[in-house]
């Protein structure tokens, strides 16, 4: 089996380049990691869809991945490459549940040594198909979220007035049907203009 090893792997149910990465962000720093070259569909799919592999793949790899910290082993954790690009995968009873791209450098470095490898055979099934691209980066997904929260923390609390507020401000315009202002807040989360003053809102109102 091949190994690649002294690494750095931000472990997330999505994917972020590594300028996208927190300082607040679990940061594993890999010893050692087995590393399998795939062709390009089996490498699409096991990075954007939800797959799951078969057994005897997961035994393979299974307490094969090492981390510096005590020296501590990592169940199902493998690196992946089509020669062009790599992605290290973590998965929970043969899903491919956490992912994570590299430093570029580090990423390099894989493909080089996949270029002396043979391709290697994975069987699986595609249990979910996903979007091929995450068009936003961490931090907008991360402040969606946030938002969504506030959202739904003010109508847990009965927040009626607050609500009323809010969608005015966002809106310019009066709106007495709760539904329809919770309605329109989550539907227009992604336009910058209201998340932004959104945002601006809750912070304001935490304030109070």
């Amino acid at each position: 089996m091949n190994y690649i090893y002294d690494i750095l792997l931000n472990f997330d149910t999505n994917l972020y380049d590594f300028y996208d990465w927190n300082t607040t962000d679990d940061i594993t720093h890999i010893r050692k990691v087995p590393v399998f070259k795939i062709n390009n569909k089996t490498y699409r799919d096991i990075k954007y869809n939800k797959i799951k592999v078969e057994q005897n793949f997961i035994t393979k790899i299974k307490k094969r991945c090492e981390i510096f910290e005590d020296r501590q082993i990592i169940d199902e954790v493998s690196l992946f490459s089509n020669g062009k690009e790599a992605i290290a995968i973590k998965f929970e009873n043969g899903i491919n549940k956490y992912k994570s791209l590299l430093l570029l450098d580090e990423e390099e470095e894989i493909i080089e040594v996949c270029e002396r490898m043979d391709y290697s055979l994975i069987n699986y099934e595609v249990i979910e198909k996903n979007r091929e691209l995450l068009f936003e980066t961490k931090k907008e997904y991360e402040k969606k979220i946030y938002l969504n929260e506030e959202i739904n923390k003010l109508v847990q609390q009965k927040e009626e007035d607050k609500l009323k507020y809010i969608f005015f401000e966002c809106f310019n315009k009066k709106e007495e049907d709760l539904f329809k202002i919770v309605e329109e807040l989550k539907k227009n989360i992604n336009d910058e203009n209201i998340s932004n003053t959104l945002e601006s809102l809750f912070k304001l109102i935490s304030n109070v």
